[in-house]
């Protein structure tokens, strides 16, 4: 048969209250050590979040200067450009009342035949400021052009004038050859003539 085992606590009151005071204590005290290092933890993890923020700030302030100075080098294009369109507004309004001479007195004396010498050649640009482009004349037979050309010469007859005048019509830009005066010496046969010929537009550096 199975005895009953009466236990008694002889221990006093004060003494169990100690034992759960003292639990209670360390309950606390381990709470507070995990409390504690999770803010270490927060506090280790939110340092390296800043680091690295401070890291992409000091990068993009880096960057951002490199680029300011990348931009310095080419404060100049705008002028530049500026500078630019402007000499080629020049330039055409230059070559839109501008004529290469030197290449029409080059043709002029290599088209010229034997036997016909040029004594004077003068060429002029007519007054596009009050006129316009073309010239006008009262004449209504004559060509209209942007200048004149005038010349005055010898030859040894008058077919080598004719010639001469047929040469001057097959020039570009040259238009309306006409035989304006001619006389010859009685003496020594030497036919004196004097000729004018239009400028086209044609002539114009502009046009070429």
């Amino acid at each position: 048969m199975r005895q009953r085992v009466v236990r008694v606590n002889l221990l006093p009151t004060e003494f169990a209250d100690s034992r759960r005071i003292r639990r209670i204590r360390f309950m606390l005290g381990a709470g507070l050590v995990v409390v504690l290092g999770a803010c270490g933890a927060a506090a280790v993890i939110s340092g390296q979040h800043v680091d690295a923020a401070q890291s992409a700030l000091s990068a993009e302030q880096a960057r951002t200067t490199s680029l300011q100075a990348e931009q310095n080098t080419y404060a100049e294009v705008p002028e530049v450009q500026t500078a630019l369109a402007t000499a080629q507004r020049v330039k055409k309004t230059i070559q839109a009342n501008d004529v290469a001479w030197y290449s029409y007195l080059d043709k002029v004396a290599s088209d010229t035949p034997d036997g016909v010498a040029l004594t004077t050649v003068s060429f002029g640009l007519a007054d596009t400021s009050t006129s316009g482009t073309d010239t006008t004349s009262s004449n209504p037979l004559a060509v209209t052009g942007v200048g004149t050309g005038t010349f005055t010469g010898q030859a040894t007859s008058l077919n080598l004038v004719s010639d001469w005048l047929d040469q001057m019509a097959e020039v570009p830009g040259f238009a309306g050859v006409t035989l304006s005066n001619n006389a010859q010496d009685p003496v020594s046969g030497v036919m004196t003539f004097n000729a004018t010929v239009a400028l086209t537009a044609d002539a114009l550096t502009s046009s070429q």
